[in-house]
């Protein structure tokens, strides 16, 4: 598909759920041309549609894991997203998946920034590792 056909997918608001079961549907290669816009709507969880988009991309967890280890190592990225990721999408992956986060969840754990430890993402991190 053109990237023009794909963009239609994203919400247009807070109770946008109207294309999620569309995107799950979409070969990878479509699928990124919509990551950006959907991890805005992670940095809020207390939309519908915020919920639903953490399923999608808990569907993806090869495509997500790159975009997603940057953003944990990244220390100048909002704490608040970042347990969210973690919280909502990550924590849903299998074992064998989480193991390619363990160097971020190791500095997350034992290393925290100011902000992250207020955010608790700390504490969220070290209940994923004893899981």
């Amino acid at each position: 598909m053109k990237k023009e056909e794909v963009l239609k997918y994203l919400p247009a608001h807070k109770l946008d759920n109207f294309y999620i079961d569309d995107m799950m549907e979409l070969s990878d290669d479509d699928f990124t041309y919509l990551i950006d816009g959907l991890l805005l709507w992670m940095k809020n969880m207390n939309f519908l549609v915020s919920k639903e988009i953490a399923l999608v991309l808990a569907k993806r967890p090869v495509l997500m894991r790159d975009i997603f280890i940057k953003l944990l190592d990244d220390e100048r990225v909002d704490a608040i997203f970042k347990y969210n990721i973690i919280a909502y999408v990550i924590s849903q992956y299998q074992e064998n998946e989480l193991k390619n986060y363990e160097k971020s969840f190791n500095r997350l754990a034992d290393k925290p920034t100011k902000e992250e430890k207020y955010a608790e993402v700390d504490i969220l991190v070290k209940k994923l590792i004893n899981k």
